[in-house]
């Protein structure tokens, strides 16, 4: 671990004679018709405004304890920017972890001085994605925050922390989506780390799906049917389950597969008991069985 000691040097490169300068920034915020009954929103930007600010502890536990919803924090720390000696080094190449496989993260950090550091970030929500850099400012040794006023009516913050203990990075953010000029529901808010990121749906595939029903599938689908409307739903997308019965009494699990950005099941999926396989392939309008008496999905209930 690297930790910055010389003043405006740091682990990620700085350049001799770079403009480190602070940059005067607008720090209005809107104004607030005082007139109008208070919303939950305003309240909770009422309590920001009296959260202690007053050292490196406070400033860092407000963040960890209220992340970045509203504004009135952000630009309260954002407005603490400063000169950091002995800043943590927060370069390097983050991965977005302990998350779904669909809501990836990719974070790179570069051109650390003691005063600020670059930053470009690419966050998924399964089919969308949205792109985001620029500078965060330093505000403590673990604490640095990046303020965007082009993306609306009101500024957005970013802010990264750092542990240097775990080496884990927390990043909050006021904005997703539109808010950031991010795909529709991308955030990059989260905890990141330099090595492989832990999957919260890992191994779900092989949990659904046995080898008999991978082998079906790809068998009687076409390659871009197989790989597309079945195989990326169901191991990068949201698998539901049910236990159902059939209408001639036979028992089975009911599946569907769907990334959430397409608003429906890519597929739907029956096996039953006794090794019966349905399966309606919604974006191909194609059904694939097993059985030969059938021409479309059986029947069922649900008996859960």
């Amino acid at each position: 671990m690297t930790i910055l000691l010389l003043s405006g040097a740091a682990g990620c490169g700085v350049q001799s004679g770079q403009d480190t300068s602070l940059k005067e920034e607008d720090s209005s915020s809107g104004d607030k018709d005082g007139t109008e009954s208070l919303t939950d929103y305003d309240v909770l930007q009422e309590e920001q405004e009296h959260i202690p600010l007053g050292t490196d502890g406070q400033i860092e536990e407000a963040i960890l304890t209220n992340g970045l919803w509203g504004q009135i924090l952000g630009e309260r720390i954002y407005e603490i920017r400063r000169t950091v000696e002995d800043a943590a080094d927060f370069c390097g190449e983050w991965k977005r972890t302990q998350i779904h496989t669909g809501t990836d993260g990719d974070l790179v950090i570069t051109d650390q001085t003691n005063e600020r550091f670059s930053f470009e970030m690419e966050c998924y929500y399964f089919y969308h994605m949205g792109e985001l850099s620029g500078d965060a400012w330093l505000v403590t040794p673990h604490l640095a925050i990046a303020k965007f006023e082009d993306f609306g009516e009101k500024p957005q913050y970013v802010a990264f922390f750092l542990d240097e203990e775990s080496q884990a990075l927390t990043v909050e953010a006021t904005g997703v989506g539109f808010e950031l000029h991010l795909g529709n529901h991308v955030w990059v808010s989260g905890e990141y780390g330099k090595g492989e990121p832990v999957y919260t749906n890992e191994g779900q595939f092989e949990t659904y799906f046995s080898e008999e029903v991978d082998t079906f599938m790809r068998e009687n689908l076409s390659e871009a049917e197989y790989e597309y409307d079945f195989r990326l739903a169901a191991e990068i997308g949201v698998v539901d389950e049910h236990s159902v019965v059939l209408a001639d009494g036979t028992k089975a699990r009911w599946l569907g597969g769907y990334m959430p950005t397409d608003g429906m099941y890519s597929f739907e999926m029956l096996v039953t008991e006794d090794g019966r396989i349905y399966a309606d392939m919604h974006f191909s309008s194609f059904f694939v069985t097993n059985d030969d008496r059938a021409e479309s999905m059986p029947e069922w209930e649900s008996v859960e």
